[in-house]
Formats: structure tokens, C-alpha cells, sequence
């Protein structure tokens, strides 16, 4: 059984490993194709860019505290609740921010305040509807 090989690429080594580097951003990451979203928000002025991040945040925040919240309780050191919100609150925002290339300070900001409201509300609420003894 005699069977010929097909030939290898022609292409050396050292040829695909320059093609590779040339992929490559100066800080070594892997070059990303930019997609619709990615061009419109990369050419969005600043203060339109602030007001999405903030809405992004007021949303990131609704649900980190929905899923505190409102996530059924369980018996463990560490409810499944307690673990959403905190990659909602982390691992979200960092993605974006990379994904995007821009910095997002007001979406952290808009996040955190209003999950200080509702932590707020939470309490109220829980104060009126069963008075000191909640």
C-alpha cells in the first residue's frame, strides 16, 4: 500500500509565523474584525457614548439586583444569586470594555447606584411590609 502524500503547503514556517504577527496588534493581543457595532460605537462622540454606557449600567444593575434579590434562596455558603450578581457586576463590564475598546466609567458608576436604590427599596419595602422584626 503504497499511497503518495499530498505535498505540504509550500508555505514555510517562517512565512505563516509573520502571518501571524501581522494579525496582531502592537500589544500582541490577536487583531479582531470589526463588525457593524464595533465601527459605530468605535466613531460615536463621547457624550452619546456616556449616555449608552450609562443606560447599559442602569440594566446591569437592574438585574445583579433582580438576581439578588428575587433568585430562590439556597442553603449554601454562597447563594447562586450572590455569584450572579457579582459577574454580572465584574466580569460584564470588563468584557464590554474590552470587546469595545473604550473605557466605561459610567457604566460602573450608573450599575452601582442603582444597586444602591434598589438595596434601598429592598429594605423599605421589607421594613413596611413586616415592620422591625424582618
Amino acid at each position: 500500500m503504497s499511497e503518495e502524500l499530498e505535498p505540504r503547503d509550500p508555505q514555510t514556517r517562517e512565512e505563516r509565523t509573520e502571518e501571524i504577527r501581522e494579525e496582531r496588534s502592537e500589544d500582541g493581543e490577536p487583531t479582531v474584525p470589526k463588525t457593524g457595532f464595533l465601527r459605530r460605537v468605535e466613531k460615536m462622540p463621547e457624550s452619546e457614548w456616556n449616555l449608552w454606557s450609562a443606560l447599559a449600567g442602569v440594566v446591569l444593575g437592574l438585574l445583579a439586583s433582580a438576581s439578588l434579590f428575587f433568585y430562590p434562596k439556597s442553603n449554601g455558603f454562597l447563594p447562586m444569586g450572590s455569584l450572579i450578581a457579582l459577574a454580572l457586576a465584574t466580569v460584564v463590564p470588563r468584557y464590554a470594555e474590552r470587546r469595545l475598546e473604550r473605557n466605561a466609567p459610567k457604566l460602573r458608576i450608573a450599575m452601582i447606584a442603582t444597586l444602591a436604590i434598589a438595596l434601598a427599596v429592598f429594605v423599605a419595602v421589607k421594613l413596611i411590609t413586616r415592620g422591625a422584626a424582618a
